[in-house]
């Protein structure tokens, strides 16, 4: 990825995450902050943070 270029995500959110959802996809779970911080942690800016 560029320096300059933009990554978007979507992901669950684990406060509204229903049990009768889940997938063999989404194996790990974690709130809006948590992930922010996981982001951050690994050098990423957040420019916009919109959770649903």
């Amino acid at each position: 990825m560029k320096s300059d270029g933009l990554l978007f995500i979507s992901t669950p959110n684990k406060r509204v995450y229903d049990i009768d959802a889940y997938t063999k996809d989404h194996i790990n779970e974690v709130s809006p902050q948590e992930f922010i911080t996981q982001l951050k942690a690994t050098g990423f800016s957040i420019l916009n943070n919109l959770i649903y």
